[in-house]
């Protein structure tokens, strides 16, 4: 396994910088759903350039990157620390279902640790797609939360500086 923690740093300042440096400053109205889906497709190609290009991610299909039902499991999220760090999870169940996203991050389960809980990358989230972007958390898929079941297929909000990211080529 190979920690991919410094290409994803690149990754989400980069992304973080396209959006609130070069788009966020179109005219005085400000950004629209058409800059949005622009700027989701330069992104697309600057994670095939900064991770994929410099894994051995060769069945990855870049065209379904940023998509929710495209989790990457061989990306593992973990905390960096041996601690238990905050976890939000989406309260609807996950791609078996087709409300899997309800904009509702409440399950009272609200902690996790890298032994109990193996969780997938999807990518970088705000919760504001026209205003300025911090990229404050992570977007990720549950593979598994032991002695909870239920979580399983869920996706989940974590912040990005409490985590680390292993690929595992094996996923």
């Amino acid at each position: 396994m190979t920690e991919l923690t410094s290409l994803l740093a690149k990754y989400r300042e980069f992304s973080r910088s396209l959006w609130n440096i070069y788009f966020l400053s179109f005219g005085d109205e400000g950004c629209d759903w058409d800059d949005v889906e622009s700027y989701e497709e330069i992104c697309k190609r600057a994670f095939y350039s900064f991770v994929v290009e410099r894994t051995s991610m060769e069945s990855f299909d870049v065209s379904r990157f940023g998509d929710w039902n495209y989790p990457i499991k061989s990306i593992r999220v973990v905390p960096k620390s041996d601690r238990k760090i905050p976890i939000l999870i989406n309260r609807d169940g996950g791609i078996d279902n087709p409300n899997y996203y309800s904009g509702y991050w409440d399950d009272p389960t609200n902690e996790f640790d890298g032994e109990e809980a193996e969780v997938s990358f999807v990518n970088y989230f705000d919760f504001d797609k026209i205003g300025r972007r911090e990229m404050e958390y992570c977007l990720v898929f549950i593979v598994k939360f032991d002695g909870k079941d239920h979580l399983q297929g869920r996706y989940a909000l974590v912040r990005s500086n409490e985590i680390k990211f292993i690929f595992d080529q094996n996923a």
